[in-house]
């Protein structure tokens, strides 16, 4: 697993570096799918080690992904995530940012 197949998977769900939180949300993915466990405290094991590595407030990190989520939750088509061989992310509700960086590091561990 390489981080610019990461970076590509981001872009192509209309993701990009320009929108607060794309760094933050792609080291979420990358720690989440070298350690699925990560996932069960996401304070302590995701969002703390990302603002410690961006020099940011853990509370800054948790915002700027909720941000992520919203941009996906608006305008990323059902069909892109039915491509990848994954469920859509709002079949009933906006889903939980826990929700989306799982989803993306599930994609991710699976890729040789």
């Amino acid at each position: 697993m390489k981080r610019t197949e990461l970076y590509k998977l981001l872009q192509s769900a209309g993701l990009h570096s320009q929108y607060l939180g794309y760094e933050y949300f792609a080291d979420a993915v990358w720690l989440a799918a070298k350690d699925p466990a990560r996932l069960h405290n996401m304070r302590r094991d995701i969002y703390l080690p990302v603002a410690a590595l961006h020099q940011v407030s853990c509370s800054s990190v948790e915002r700027d992904i909720r941000t992520i989520r919203d941009v996906l939750y608006r305008h990323t088509p059902a069909d892109f995530f039915r491509s990848l061989g994954l469920p859509p992310l709002w079949q009933h509700s906006q889903p939980y940012p826990r929700e989306c960086i799982a989803l993306f590091a599930d994609y991710l561990a699976r890729l040789p």
